[in-house]
């Protein structure tokens, strides 16, 4: 897997994340009794404990994917940091856009026929927005997507602050991005203790999913070994299920979101094994139907001779 080029298999990747979370939004979640919801929980969701329709399964395959394209796409960039302040400032832009756009549209609906936005001041419209309910322990109320942005663009802090290391040495640069993670959980879990409520502690979790695609990342790389990568990705996964257990205990249980994480690194290898062996197999296919087309055809027997020249050549350029 060349550094820098496109991975056909992530796009097909967030093309069905996208379509996981827009079935949850606009199809499961909001029809309880339509068949499609229906048949799909009947065969996947409740069978295989896959919770929020899809949903937890396309975030957890869209945060896989970032950690995996964080190292794939930025192995030659020098300034990390100062790049993904300024995509951060580029993502939070579209989602003021949106909500500016969205309330207007709302705003309009309501000189027709009141709706379920009607009901949220102008301050819950900032406050949402700025994203300062999720601080002071509102939450979102507007937009249920946005809770993405922040567990996204922790990670983008955390990742781009330890790039250096992660370049130099991807074990230790993996094993100091967790401790640097386990210390903010540890200080946040202990001013709690003296009546300061840090809200955005149960999103915390969830940094710990990109983290696994780096993991991915190295060990597809063979910059990690295969025993120690595989270490790492179950060390990783021990410690966010004990910070769900500790920091978000109804999506540890009652909703355990550690099922679709795991369907979602399933799903993932499936798609990039797929893309690493997509030539070899085609090249494969096409020597395998070539032969068989010589042996059998007549017009083959005549081609036969220069074929094998032409087939020696093809393998010792391969």
């Amino acid at each position: 897997m060349e550094t820098g080029k496109k991975i056909v298999s992530i796009s097909y990747l967030r093309a069905l994340a996208v379509f996981m979370i827009l079935y949850d939004h606009l199809g499961g979640m909001r029809n309880q009794t339509w068949i499609v919801k229906r048949m799909m929980d009947f065969l996947f969701c409740t069978p295989l404990k896959i919770i929020q329709e899809f949903g937890a399964f396309g975030v957890s395959l869209f945060y896989l994917i970032t950690g995996f394209l964080f190292l794939h796409a930025n192995k030659n960039r020098e300034n990390c940091v100062r790049h993904y302040m300024k995509k951060m400032v580029i993502l939070y832009g579209y989602v003021i856009i949106s909500f500016v756009l969205f309330g207007i549209f709302q705003w309009m609906l309501n000189f027709i026929s009141p709706t379920y936005w009607s009901q949220f001041s102008f301050g819950d419209w900032v406050g949402c927005a700025t994203l300062f309910y999720f601080f002071n322990g509102a939450g979102e109320m507007i937009n249920g997507t946005t809770w993405f942005i922040l567990p996204l663009f922790a990670f983008y802090v955390l990742a781009a602050c330890c790039y250096s290391a992660l370049r130099k040495n991807a074990l230790k640069g993996i094993l100091m991005t967790e401790g640097i993670l386990m210390v903010g959980i540890l200080f946040g879990v202990f001013i709690q203790r003296f009546g300061i409520a840090v809200h955005v502690l149960s999103f915390v979790p969830y940094i710990y999913i990109p983290v696994m695609g780096m993991i991915l990342y190295f060990i597809l790389q063979h910059e990690i070994a295969v025993w120690k990568g595989i270490g790492l990705g179950i060390l990783n996964y021990c410690i966010m299920a004990a910070v769900f257990y500790k920091l978000n205990t109804g999506y540890y249980a009652d909703v355990p979101y550690l099922v679709s994480v795991v369907y979602a690194i399933g799903i993932f290898l499936c798609f990039i094994f797929g893309e690493e062996r997509t030539d070899d197999s085609a090249s494969w296919m096409y020597r395998i139907c070539w032969q068989q087309y010589l042996h059998f055809s007549r017009q083959g027997h005549t081609e036969e001779v220069s074929f094998q020249k032409y087939n020696r050549c093809i393998w010792n350029c391969s």
